[in-house]
């Protein structure tokens, strides 16, 4: 049996799997707030392959993500799934999202401005269209 199967070794990598797990339980759950009145005003989204190697450098796999972003006149929101959060329907919520409309936006996260990681939409209220300001004269 080589050393990198052995029990020592899986159970280290199961505990290190159940801490990370926990983390992001406490994220999601921890930096929830109440709901942010926003007006839509549009969506993009982000597309980047994470390769992974192995010791030897060779690929072993490759994963696409998409990320779904929302503007609004507040801030920068993405749209994902969060499991633990017990959001599954981001492609569903991501189509009823509409812009010129203004929503209460439930979220979880913090953005911290590393161009990848924003807060995550977790449901929306539908509360009309935006307003536009009359223009000066």
């Amino acid at each position: 049996m080589g050393r990198e199967n052995s029990p020592s070794n899986k159970g280290i990598a199961a505990l290190a799997a159940l801490g990370l797990g926990l983390a992001e339980c406490g994220y999601q759950h921890g930096t929830r707030d109440t709901a942010v009145d926003v007006c839509i005003e549009g969506h993009s989204s982000k597309i980047r392959s994470v390769v992974e190697r192995d010791e030897d450098g060779r690929v072993v796999g490759n994963t696409i993500e998409h990320q779904w972003l929302i503007h609004t006149d507040k801030d920068m929101f993405e749209n994902s799934n969060a499991w633990l959060s017990g959001k599954f329907n981001a492609d569903e919520l991501q189509y009823r999202i509409q812009d010129g409309h203004k929503y209460d936006i439930h979220y979880y996260g913090m953005d911290i401005g590393l161009g990848w990681y924003y807060r995550n939409i977790l449901s929306v209220d539908h509360k009309g269209l935006c307003r536009k300001p009359a223009k000066e004269e």
